[in-house]
């Protein structure tokens, strides 16, 4: 019968080689120790100085240091009192580092240190980090509406209908602006964002030019998106340069880049002049010969002067009287 030689507070490498040469088979396992150094002996049986038959085993319990345990999975997410809660269930100390600007709500947990599931000393210290309640804000202008609002989902935004505005430029769909704009530094979580998104072009109302100058009216119609096609009429009521209307007519609907016609007033129709038609009477006719030009000289014929005094008496009617009174 040998002693058994004293071992514990060995290396495991050097307690078999004692225990070898005293004539004994060591056997190791591993338990876990908070007061024995890993790699360690803790004790063996038969213990120091007992006596055992030489070639027997000898068991030997070697330290494997403290007792380990796992980080628990899945404290992402989780308040500070549900993190602090399951740590100290694992036997592990939580601490809390610095926040983080990340999209969750304000005070739960957004990381650990070290990660869930890790293999860590029973009491070690856990770092729990919570959010901010503070997110950066994404820029989403230029793309689709369906990726635009997945990508802010995604950061805990919300996303209510968006608005719409014409644009020839961009495709329909595309959003245009946001609202809070992407560099106005970090927003709430959970904030709502506004969003304008083009729409395709459609009919538009015919703007009112009517009494508008030709050039203002022009301008006021392409300003809208329509061609042009002037034209004039006469107008009593509209003065000149003046627009009388547009076909379309004001208000009505019209597909955008179609062509308006305006109808400008040229002044009120000229009054024609007449055309004098000469009378009957005062025309003559090509065979009548010239009437002779009556003369004032008397005539040194009698006969002239008696037929020419009868004649002319007998024109009028008291001189038919007279007549008589020449013969005497």
């Amino acid at each position: 019968m040998v002693q058994v030689p004293a071992v514990v507070g060995e290396t495991e490498e050097d307690a078999g080689t004692i225990l070898r040469e005293e004539g004994f088979e060591p056997e190791f396992t591993q338990q876990e120790s908070e007061e024995v150094e890993a790699g360690r002996v803790i004790e063996t049986t038969p213990g120091e100085g007992e006596e055992a038959e030489t070639g027997s085993v000898v068991a030997v319990v070697v330290s494997a240091g403290p007792e380990s345990v796992t980080v628990p999975d899945g404290l992402e997410g989780k308040t500070r009192e549900e993190a602090l809660e399951a740590l100290e269930e694992a036997g592990l100390t939580m601490t809390e580092g610095d926040a983080e600007d990340v999209p969750q709500e304000q005070g739960t947990v957004s990381s650990t240190s070290p990660l869930g599931g890790a293999t860590v000393e029973k009491g070690s210290e856990v770092e729990v980090r919570l959010a901010s309640g503070k997110v950066e804000m994404p820029n989403v202008e230029g793309t689709h509406i369906d990726r635009a609002t997945e990508t802010l989902e995604a950061r805990g935004f919300t996303v209510p209908a968006p608005s719409e505005r014409e644009d020839p430029e961009e495709d329909p769909g595309t959003v245009l602006s946001q609202t809070p704009a992407a560099d106005g530094g970090l927003v709430p979580y959970g904030s709502s964002v506004d969003l304008v998104i083009a729409a395709a072009p459609g009919p538009v109302k015919v703007p009112n030019v009517t009494g508008h100058t030709l050039d203002d009216a022009q301008q006021t119609l392409r300003e809208a998106g329509f061609g042009l096609d002037p034209t004039e009429e006469h107008s009593d009521s509209v003065p000149k340069g003046q627009v009388i209307r547009t076909e379309p007519a004001a208000n009505e609907s019209a597909d955008r880049g179609s062509t308006i016609i305006i109808v400008v007033s040229s002044g009120p129709e000229p009054t024609p002049t007449p055309t004098q038609t000469p009378s009957p009477s005062d025309s003559q006719s090509p065979s009548e010969s010239p009437s002779e030009t009556p003369t004032d000289d008397p005539s040194d014929d009698p006969e002239d002067g008696e037929d020419n005094a009868q004649g002319n008496n007998g024109r009028g009617k008291g001189n038919g009287r007279g007549g008589g009174n020449g013969n005497g």
